[in-house]
């Protein structure tokens, strides 16, 4: 199945935790990968969007767990 055309794909490299990856694996066996692009970008949306706080508390999250 191809993929419908819309903004284009850049490729990064991200380290997740062993145990996380596993468990999506196991869950999202055809296309864990979509899962995490459709997090990303839902966070992304909302951030743009309204700021609302729960994108900048997830925001922040992330960037105490990643400085």
């Amino acid at each position: 199945m191809s993929r419908p055309i819309g903004d284009p794909l850049t490729r990064i490299s991200i380290n997740l935790l062993t145990s996380d990856l596993e468990v999506l694996r196991r869950r999202f066996p055809s296309g864990y990968q979509s899962v995490i692009k459709g997090l990303v970008h839902k966070l992304v949306l909302e951030m743009e969007g309204t700021e609302s706080l729960e994108a900048l508390q997830t925001l922040e999250t992330l960037e105490r767990m990643f400085p």
